[in-house]
Order: C-alpha cells, then structure tokens, then sequence
C-alpha cells in the first residue's frame, strides 16, 4: 500500500511528451528519501524501503514487466542505494581517521562488495540461459546494496 502511496504522491502534472511512460513515477532517490523518512527514528521498519522504487517502476512504467524493464528498474534503485551507501561510507571513513576502524570499515567494505558480486552471480547463475537470470541478478544486487546501505548509514548520524 506504502508503494502506491509513494507511486500517487510522485505524479509529476507536466504533459507527457509522445511515447512517454504512462504513469510517471518518483525518482528512485526521492522514492527512498520518502520512505526512510516515513519510518525515521523504525530501523526495524527501514527494510521495507528497499525494492520500493522497482516494485512501482515495474507495475506503473511502460515496459517495466518486461525482462529488460525490470532489470532497469532494479538498477535504478540499486545505483540509487549505492549513492546512499557511499555517502555512509565515506562517513564514517571520515569519522575514523587516524583509528584502526579507519582501515577496517575499508576491508569489510572491499570484502561486502566481493560477498555481494560473488553471491548475485551465483543466484543468477541457477537460472543459467534462461532470461530471468538478468532479472535475479539485478534483484540481488538491489537488495544486498540496500540493506548495506541501511546498516552503515545506522552508523552514521546522517539525515534523511
């Protein structure tokens, strides 16, 4: 029901030019922005947020359950989590300079992306040759960068 709401909150009133999508739809930074901010201060809540934006591109834009267009959709919000997650990141490098949590956040990080890319290949890889591999592989990338994204910007104090 949250994904409507946000989908019906982000219609843009601009006319649509020919062949535009048929339902515009919030940006996927601003579909995360929405929620976290409907749940600030429920980290509990927070996972909910992730796939939000792709689960509306893929109902509401032209093309969207397609195999293409879910794969793009998946990716819009996964570069978009990926936005949020360096920004934590960088933070928290920042916040610990000079410490030993300076170097570690550094190695969990490169050992979090190597986990990450390791486990979505090997998701989509049981779908070998079959055209859902791409879909599975854009939804696992989308749903480990988020919930990374929320557990460094957990540690941060940075406003949503």
């Amino acid at each position: 029901m949250l994904i409507l709401a946000l989908a019906a909150a982000a219609l843009v009133t601009q006319p649509k030019p020919m062949g535009s999508p048929a339902m515009d739809i919030l940006s996927a930074p601003d579909t995360i922005s929405t929620c976290l901010r409907a749940h600030q201060g429920l980290a509990e809540r927070r996972a909910e947020c992730v796939g939000q934006f792709a689960e509306a591109c893929m109902n509401f834009r032209e093309g969207g359950q397609t195999t293409v267009g879910m794969m793009q959709c998946s990716m819009e919000e996964a570069q978009a989590w990926d936005a949020r997650l360096n920004t934590a990141y960088q933070t928290l490098r920042n916040r610990y300079q000079g410490q030993s949590a300076h170097a570690a956040i550094q190695d969990a990080q490169r050992a979090w992306i190597s986990f990450r890319d390791t486990d979505c290949a090997y998701m989509a890889s049981i779908y070998e040759g079959g055209s859902i591999a791409t879909v599975i592989h854009a939804g696992c990338v989308l749903d480990k960068t988020g919930q990374r994204a929320l557990e460094l910007i957990e540690q941060t104090d940075l406003p949503d």
